[in-house]
């Protein structure tokens, strides 16, 4: 088998920044200069041509295994601040299958399988956060067993309350038990949610300590119950940034990608955020925890820390190509309990993800109807 190139970006910020309550973490951004990335991300410099640089490694392998190659998928640069992501090659067929992971390794992220782009631009870390029993951890295992959704990212991770193999050698990444309880949804009282925010805040820790987020471009939460097609995304934030005329990405500055017009929103099974913006969170987390309700669904906690930090929408990608929620825009003859692939209109609708199914058989029908639409 014979691999094609492999790309190497290296981002060019680096600072230590402190994280409330926690040991201090080496991050990549600069206070003082968001000001100035805010403004190139509003359009500033539109008058300049994209220029990425990156260097590339030509790489190639005589290798008479599936495994050999996969090992290779799996393999991460050792240099700091530097990742490397492998563009498959048309005659390497890597089935949609947990047995392309050659080699588990706990506490860990893992590497994508049939990522769709290299480009800088487009490089995103996907993480899930579930539950070590029940619906999300049955719907985790059918994604691995099947080589879909987060597994496409660049880099990928599950969370969960304690570490549990996911998969053949692959093992989400434990957090400890936090109890969360279900209350109204601050400002919605008719509605209910679970506040879950402390649990991902642990998650959040976990990603800054690592420093994961600041290997890609874009960090991006997923549910498990969402249909999750993340290279149709990364073609979405590609053009997305192509659209700003930015000399370089790191001149993108902080933002987030709002993906519900119906309320102004980011709900919460795509969360979507520049490298620029996690590690402002990262460095000013303190500022939310201290001044926003922690008892409320970790969404709208993000939400409000992104505007409490002044952090931009990004106002090149329109939020209805992003996701199809059903807390959002669907039909009210729809229901929760048995929602089908019409309901989400997965064989019209060409978005990034689908939400909620919580059948294997719904969601794999959805994730069948809008393959057919293409990428």
């Amino acid at each position: 088998a014979e691999l094609g190139w492999m790309r190497l970006f290296s981002p060019s910020l680096s600072v230590e920044a402190s994280v409330n309550d926690v040991e201090r973490t080496p991050m990549r951004v600069e206070a003082d200069e968001t000001e100035d990335a805010n403004a190139a991300l509003l359009g500033s410099a539109r008058d300049v041509r994209v220029r990425y640089v990156r260097s590339t490694l030509a790489a190639g392998l005589v290798a008479g295994t599936l495994l050999s190659a996969a090992m290779l998928l799996m393999w991460r640069s050792s240099a700091p601040g530097q990742t490397a992501v492998v563009q498959q090659a048309d005659d390497v067929q890597l089935v949609r299958s947990g047995a392309v992971f050659a080699e588990g390794k706990r506490g860990r992220t893992y590497r994508g399988v049939n990522v769709a782009s290299t480009s800088p631009a487009a490089s995103i870390f996907c993480f899930s956060v579930i539950s070590a029993v029940g619906p999300e951890f049955d719907m985790a295992k059918e994604q691995i067993a099947r080589g879909l959704s987060i597994q496409g990212c660049n880099e990928w991770a599950f969370f969960s309350d304690k570490e549990v193999e996911v998969g053949d050698n692959l093992y989400a990444i434990g957090l400890g038990s936090t109890p969360a309880e279900r209350g109204p949804v601050p400002g919605a009282p008719q509605y209910q949610q679970w506040y879950n925010t402390p649990t991902f805040l642990k998650a959040w820790k976990w990603i800054a300590d690592d420093g994961v987020a600041s290997r890609h471009a874009w960090t991006v939460k997923v549910d498990t119950d969402a249909v999750f097609l993340p290279g149709r995304l990364q073609q979405m934030l590609y053009q997305a940034v192509l659209a700003l005329q930015l000399p370089d990405l790191n001149q993108l500055g902080p933002c987030y990608v709002e993906n519900c017009v119906k309320f102004n929103s980011m709900q919460g099974p795509l969360e979507i955020f520049s490298r620029q913006a996690v590690e402002l969170f990262f460095a000013r987390r303190s500022q939310c925890v201290e001044s926003i309700a922690l008892k409320s669904g970790e969404d709208l906690f993000m939400l409000e820390c992104m505007k409490s930090l002044e952090v931009p929408v990004l106002q090149t990608i329109d939020a209805k190509s992003v996701l199809k929620d059903h807390y959002c825009d669907w039909s009210p003859s729809c229901k929760t309990a048995d929602i089908t692939p019409a309901c989400a209109s997965c064989a019209e609708a060409k978005v990034a993800a689908y939400h909620p199914f919580k059948s294997t058989m719904n969601y794999i029908g959805c994730l069948q109807q809008t393959e057919a639409l293409g990428i």
